[in-house]
């Protein structure tokens, strides 16, 4: 498994959670990681496993020239493994070892306009076009990221697998304190957890909470995730509308820190335009905070009936389902009863399981 990814943020969790997932699970005679070695001994040496754990040496992080060449070395003459699982679509560029299964998460590059520059798309274009070419089975975390990608790549039709994610058990456990996250938050609170890139559509979140505030004197939005560009012209937008002061600014923070936000938090808003899946709803679900999300791509598949759906653009709507969920205790407990429901439905087990079965099903092909 190419393992070059291991810490970063949504890939780093899928394949964290990919290969805890198989070492436990076995089927396998053993279990190559491809990365980092200073990286993946430690990982290595604290997870159970059932079957023989090795770290394969390759410089270069990801989109790396570097890690293109070591792809070579290590691939010359000989197979690496009986499959290969790539956990995102930055795979060789010269040939992908036989028997691959490459995961596709979003085509957020190509499908969502200002995601990427046009000499970045173009790039991105062609190597998951290569990957598509190259994989004996593709698999989506979605059936709307299966249809995005047919659409872009119809060469994929046939081989693509729906894999739906899980979400960590620690999120369905008592929190730590609110304190554990942040001093500087006060209740009542609105969650948002993003990066903040323009398609998570952050600057809605803050129209919503200048338009609860009359109604709402002491309510307050945090915002916990990556900082991008995007970010600042949303804090301005803030400034524009006098509710700079009521927004709690975290960056990304430790799972225990997020399980406390979500636990806290009076409602936690979703009112991203496009994703590929959606980690944060079923984490906020399974902390038992009350969900409204958009209504838009995967979310509508990852929430089911648990959460109230609104188009991204209808800020009317999102203030109204807010404002219901504050308003009242009873819808409040009724909601996140639902969301413990629904996350329950979605487990890292169950995704390293049916992932097993197509690994073993490709290396037997």
């Amino acid at each position: 498994m190419d393992a070059r990814a291991l810490w970063g943020s949504g890939i780093g969790r899928y394949t964290r959670e990919i290969v805890t997932g198989l070492a436990s699970l076995g089927g396998f005679d053993a279990i190559r990681l491809i990365g980092a070695p200073k990286e993946l001994d430690p990982f290595v040496a604290g997870i159970t496993s059932t079957v023989k754990m090795e770290v394969v040496a390759l410089k270069g992080g990801r989109y790396s020239p570097i890690a293109q060449a070591g792809w070579m070395a290590l691939t010359a003459g000989s197979d690496i493994a009986d499959v290969t699982l790539f956990p995102h679509w930055d795979v060789p560029l010269t040939e992908l070892p036989r028997r691959s299964v490459v995961t596709v998460h979003d085509l957020i590059h190509l499908r969502v306009k200002g995601a990427a520059s046009a000499a970045r798309r173009a790039v991105a274009r062609a190597m998951i076009g290569h990957a598509v070419e190259g994989a004996a089975r593709l698999i989506t975390d979605s059936a709307f990221t299966r249809g995005d990608l047919v659409d872009e790549f119809p060469l994929a039709e046939g081989r693509i697998d729906i894999v739906s994610l899980g979400v960590s058990e620690l999120f369905s456990t008592p929190s730590q304190p609110l304190s554990a996250a942040s001093a500087d938050i006060r209740q009542p609170y609105i969650l948002c957890v993003a990066n903040r890139k323009p398609h998570k559509n952050l600057a809605a979140a803050v129209e919503v909470l200048s338009r609860l505030v009359p109604a709402h004197q002491t309510l307050r939005m945090v915002f916990a995730g990556e900082r991008f560009a995007e970010w600042k012209r949303t804090l301005a937008r803030a400034e524009e509308m006098n509710v700079a002061d009521r927004i709690v600014d975290l960056d990304a923070v430790s799972d225990e820190a997020l399980h406390a936000l979500y636990a806290n938090a009076a409602v936690y808003l979703h009112p991203s335009r496009y994703e590929g899946f959606g980690f944060p709803i079923l984490e906020a679900m399974a902390s038992g905070a009350p969900v409204v999300a958009s209504n838009t791509t995967s979310i509508p598949e990852v929430a089911g009936a648990a959460a109230v759906l609104v188009d991204p653009d209808d800020i009317d709507g999102m203030v109204a389902a807010v404002a219901r969920l504050l308003d009242s205790l009873a819808e409040r407990k009724r909601a996140a009863a639902a969301g413990r429901k629904q996350a329950a439905l979605f487990s890292w087990r169950k995704t390293a399981e049916q992932t097993r079965r197509i690994l073993l099903e490709a290396a037997g092909a």
